[in-house]
């Protein structure tokens, strides 16, 4: 043979063996020796890319139980609904009762049942079971392109085609995929709309999800399950990922979907926590980064309130005395840089995370429900009417004077406050602090989800804490708030089942 085609011959057969080799350190070996054979440069190295994520792809799945799980769950009868994000993978399946079908526990390296999520409804008289599964995008990217690698080499390529099933997916990955899960599985996506698709997956848990979905985190860190309140709509719901978003939904017309609003949102979420993390600590991943947080002390790294107005003064501003002032504040000063650690700045760094979503989430929730602070006047409270409003002028105070002190400075507001109804004192106090709310007015329910709160159970705290602290009532949680996509999904196959 000629030089070149023994090249040619030897590139196959590294390929070939690269697919089937379990040893990283042999395929290392291999590919050393091989650069150093004379021929096309070129070639070889992109030989030993393509080698390189073949072995990858062998070492995460060395079996192929990831193919074979997703080839096994390709034939399964039910409704599938696929969230194909940037990191993770997820995947709801719908199955009736009286259908059998045994759910793989593992998925290659990364894929997994989530056994404990399970819940079962009853849908058009029927009863069902809905099952989850989630694993890395990264592995199941490389598991698609495998098979549809072996499948050409394989000649698959003129086989019979088999017959195509169709999938509803939410996701980035639902366009990126696409091409990959139709050549290697024959499954045909539909996308669907991401804000969308969690607004129908929360929707979807309303109606038909288990009775323990809702819950709040309490002052010491227990979980209580809570009913959904009521009404529910409108509601506020602040999606966490890798940044966040903030929905309205509201209620439809009777026999119409939700209607839903972006209100708006930040770029300071969860890979802001973690893209931080790794520059300021020894952390690598983001349970490595949580596991620093929870042992750390974030007071040692911000500046709170109480260390600007000491724990009197927080008593008449009527704030919290262990409410942040600023982040990272105290490392202005060379002593509190040597007396804080890694965990304290994992720690600090959760904190400025989790309190971007809550004080948006407190304004937002207050902009639906039309609550509104009116400036205070120096001369008296906002409340008065212009027969209420004393003669005399009041020296010049901040709007944010305690009452105490208002009381002192004039014998007007001394009158008025024995005259006025305990109502009208709380829209006083409301307009001077800034933190109470009229007495029986609703409170719009806040739903924090996504990603970055799932099994982060320091962050649920947190959020928790921040909402008391700002008083708009409790911050609800869902145990399957990182599969509503999914749920949506599942949900907009049925509806579209019902129309056709």
């Amino acid at each position: 043979k000629s030089d070149a085609e023994e090249l040619t011959s030897l590139c196959s057969q590294l390929a070939l063996a690269a697919s089937k080799c379990l040893s990283p350190a042999a395929l290392r070996r291999a590919l050393a020796e091989l650069k150093e054979l004379n021929g096309s440069a070129q070639i070889v190295n992109q030989v030993a890319a393509k080698a390189k994520d073949d072995a990858n792809a062998v070492i995460a799945d060395p079996k192929g139980s990831g193919a074979q799980a997703l080839a096994k769950l390709r034939e399964a009868p039910g409704v599938f609904g696929l969230d194909i994000g940037g990191t993770l993978a997820k995947m709801a399946h719908m199955l009736p009762a009286d259908e059998q079908f045994e759910m793989p526990l593992t998925f290659g390296k990364s894929g997994k049942f989530h056994g404990d999520l399970s819940f079962k409804l009853s849908l058009n008289g029927i009863f069902h079971e809905v099952r989850f599964v989630s694993g890395t995008t990264e592995l199941l990217e490389k598991v698609l392109r495998r098979e549809n690698k072996e499948d050409r080499s394989n000649g698959h390529d003129g086989a019979a085609p088999r017959v195509m099933r169709r999938v509803v997916a939410a996701g980035g990955g639902a366009h990126r995929l696409a091409d990959l899960l139709l050549q290697a599985f024959a499954v045909e996506v539909v996308p669907f709309k991401e804000m969308e698709s969690i607004v129908s997956g929360i929707s979807f848990l309303h109606a038909h999800g288990p009775a323990d979905e809702v819950f709040e985190v309490l002052p010491g860190g227990e979980q209580n399950t809570v009913a959904w309140p009521l009404p529910l709509f409108p509601c506020i719901i602040v999606n966490i990922g890798s940044g966040v978003s903030i929905l309205r939904v509201d209620a439809g017309a009777k026999g119409e979907p939700k209607t839903f609003t972006r209100l708006g949102g930040t770029a300071t979420g969860g890979a802001t926590f973690l893209g931080l993390s790794k520059l300021l600590t020894s952390a690598k991943t983001f349970s490595e980064a949580l596991e620093l947080a929870r042992r750390g002390d974030a007071a040692k790294v911000n500046k709170l309130v109480s260390d600007i107005y000491g724990h009197d003064g927080c008593e008449n501003l009527g704030l919290p005395a262990n409410m942040t002032a600023a982040h990272f504040g105290k490392l202005v000063r060379n002593e509190a840089r040597e007396g804080c650690n890694e965990a304290d700045v994992a720690a600090a760094l959760l904190i400025m995370v989790t309190q971007a979503s809550a004080v948006l989430a407190k304004a937002f929730a207050q902009a639906v429900q039309g609550s509104q602070v009116a400036p205070v006047p120096a001369s008296a409270p906002a409340c008065f009417s212009p027969a209420e409003r004393p003669r005399s002028k009041l020296p010049e105070r901040s709007q944010t004077a305690p009452l105490d002190d208002l009381r002192e400075l004039s014998p007007h507001y001394q009158q008025w406050l024995t005259a006025t109804p305990m109502s009208r004192r709380t829209k006083v106090k409301a307009n001077l602090l800034g933190a109470a709310e009229v007495a029986g007015a609703r409170r719009t329910p806040v739903f924090f989800v996504g990603g970055f709160l799932t099994n982060n159970s320091k962050a649920w705290d947190l959020i928790s804490r921040q909402f008391r602290n700002l008083e708009c009532g409790p911050a609800y949680f869902l145990r399957h708030a990182d599969f509503l996509g999914t749920l949506g999904a599942v949900a907009a196959t049925f509806s579209a089942e019902d129309e056709a």
